[in-house]
């Protein structure tokens, strides 16, 4: 088993010069009635910037509820998740940065390389390719509801439904949410 990364916390340029990080994984767990403005990504939160020519191979972020806390999620807050930073404060430029064959898990703005811009964004020449991208919401109900088991291509599939299931936040491929001015 992996120890996550831990997070940088600010950052506001990174300059890759065509490298690639490999397998990055990162884990928050979301606290009902903490912080409301949690974020799980390689950088936590930006501020004005220029983020510019690297890649993500096969990232992994998770941003969940602590399971203790799974009968209180209707008090929400916000648990932002991206694979380059979670939320963007103020405006912010990126060039060339690419994310792939990853997989992001959510709880309320989540996107496959940036969670939530309230700060406005231009991004020229990025990609997001080969991604999950799921709400971590419909994991953690009970699952008394529907559940199906078939086989697809000689590969046994199991889906499950829950009961109460409903979905929260904003998804995206590449921003989850956008409230402010973008060019992309």
């Amino acid at each position: 088993k992996c120890k996550p990364f831990d997070a940088i916390i600010a950052l506001n340029n990174l300059y890759g010069e065509n490298h690639t990080l490999y397998n990055l994984f990162v884990q928050g767990i979301h606290e009902v009635g903490g912080n409301y403005n949690d974020g799980w990504a390689f950088i936590r939160h930006t501020n004005a910037g220029t983020f510019e020519n690297f890649t993500f191979d096969g990232a992994i972020i998770k941003s969940v509820y602590d399971e203790r806390y799974k009968d209180d999620q209707e008090e929400g807050g916000n648990a932002y998740a991206g694979t380059l930073t979670s939320r963007v404060a103020a405006k912010m430029t990126i060039n060339n940065v690419h994310a792939k064959n990853g997989h992001v898990i959510g709880i309320s703005k989540f996107g496959g390389l940036i969670g939530y811009v309230p700060g406005g964004i231009d991004a020229n020449g990025c990609t997001v390719d080969n991604y999950i991208i799921e709400n971590h919401r419909i994991n953690v109900l009970n699952t008394y509801g529907v559940s199906i088991e078939k086989e697809l291509l000689g590969v046994r599939v199991k889906a499950e439904c829950a009961e109460n299931f409903y979905t929260e936040g904003e998804a995206g491929g590449f921003i989850g949410f956008i409230s402010s001015n973008a060019t992309i």
